[in-house]
């Protein structure tokens, strides 16, 4: 029986691209990978190899030599699958920092990937809800690595990465309201509140490029997150409107609108800070910087107090949004009308009015990406301008100093020639 298991754990060893990787690939790569996973081995896994040697110990110790032969296939078995978990450990460790691009990143999803089938089977539908709102993170906190790296190249890919595990993950409270409508709210409330944390991370992946095209894919990623995060909240009250989901409380229902409502009150507190930014920036030349903003956003001060003069052409920049041409001074005006419809939603779900409530927040997410969109590249570009134009007045004036004191040298040198 022995000498058949050791027949077939040779074959399987030799059998190449299934329980063993690609030796091309292995070969290739085989002093980089050690070196990684040698340096950054978790000490989970050396435990787990300490394990097995112990289970080595106590067999020899306590198991007679008349039964030693009788049990060795098993003991052998056990043996390997400890030594496997721990090498497999030992991978994972390496590669949890790694990013898009670096030799361990594969590793790093298949372990997510690992886990949420697992999840899946384990936990059901809200654990796996609970682990794609993890692995969106993961993507996000990425993102901002990458740009902190200067790896922009990598950026777009991993913004889909992300957009993908959250609807996945809005899918996926589809599948709790069906089978276990009592989680409805908890995993709305979940991807809501990861939401909120993805925003942040890619607002600070925001301020760290200067990038144009990324900052679009960034603005437009981060849009994308917020709606889904408001949409799941959305969708569960949408069912209890009908009926279906009697398990989810009034109030449970009340706090998730108005949690939901409040996770945009930092993002129109940035698109102010933008503005502003521009407006420090521009200096006495305000009036002369013209802004391409949608125009579904740029009307919402036409109701208002504020008189708004709108150019009549049409920008078609393609790293823009085909829209309206607008002074900064409109901008900072439409800024305000969304700020103080903010402020509505959050009335009206205080009073209660929850659907009326959610459809503002929806309404006050676009024209915030709208802003951003459109005043980011002409902070960019002004910003630019400004060091520019500050690097040619310290030129000059330093060649006027290099000027005055060759003349003062040369001066100096004629009397005392004389």
């Amino acid at each position: 029986m022995e000498k058949k298991l050791r027949e077939q754990l040779k074959s399987l060893k030799n059998e190449n691209g299934r329980l063993n990787a690609d030796q091309n690939w292995v070969s290739k790569n085989r002093g980089d990978l050690m070196r990684q996973i040698t340096s950054q081995v978790s000490s989970k896994s050396k435990e787990t190899i300490e394990t097995a040697g112990v289970i080595s110990e106590i067999w020899q110790i306590f198991i007679p030599a008349s039964l030693r032969m009788m049990t060795r296939p098993a003991i052998t078995t056990l043996l390997v699958v400890v030594v496997s978990v721990a090498g497999w450990s030992a991978s994972v460790g390496a590669s949890s920092g790694s990013l898009p691009g670096d030799a361990f990143y594969g590793v790093k999803l298949a372990a997510e990937k690992t886990k949420m089938v697992v999840g899946g089977l384990v936990g059901g539908s809200e654990k796996k809800a609970e682990l794609l709102n993890k692995a969106a993170k993961t993507r996000a906190n990425e993102t901002k690595a990458l740009v902190e790296e200067n790896k922009m190249d990598k950026v777009e890919k991993t913004l889909e990465s992300l957009k993908k595990s959250v609807t996945e993950a809005h899918k996926n409270l589809e599948e709790v309201s069906k089978k276990e409508p009592e989680k409805a709210a908890k995993v709305a409330g979940g991807i809501s509140d990861s939401a909120e944390t993805i925003s942040n991370t890619l607002k600070e992946a925001l301020a760290g490029t200067n990038n144009i095209e990324v900052s679009g894919q960034i603005v437009d990623t981060k849009k994308e997150v917020t709606d889904k995060g408001i949409g799941a909240v959305s969708s569960v009250l949408q069912k209890k409107e009908n009926g279906e989901l009697n398990e989810v409380t009034d109030k449970e229902m009340g706090e998730l609108v108005k949690k939901a409502i409040e996770n945009l009150t930092d993002d129109t507190e940035e698109m102010g800070a933008q503005t502003d930014e521009l407006e420090r920036v521009l200096g006495d030349q305000t009036s002369q910087v013209i802004i391409n903003i949608s125009s579904s956003t740029i009307s919402k001060v036409v109701s208002s107090t504020v008189k708004v003069s709108v150019s009549t052409t049409a920008v078609t920049n393609s790293s823009t949004p085909v829209g309206e041409d607008a002074s900064l001074k409109d901008v900072k005006a439409v800024s305000e009308v969304v700020i103080q419809d903010l402020v509505d939603a959050k009335g009206l779900a205080e009073g209660g009015q929850l659907v009326e409530a959610l459809v503002k927040a929806l309404e006050v997410n676009k024209d915030v990406n709208n802003i951003t969109k459109s005043v980011k590249p002409v902070v960019v570009e002004e910003t630019r301008k400004l060091i520019e134009s500050e690097v040619v007045e310290q030129t000059s004036a330093g060649d006027v100093v290099s000027t005055s004191t060759t003349t003062v040298e040369t001066t100096t040198t004629k009397t005392i020639t004389q």
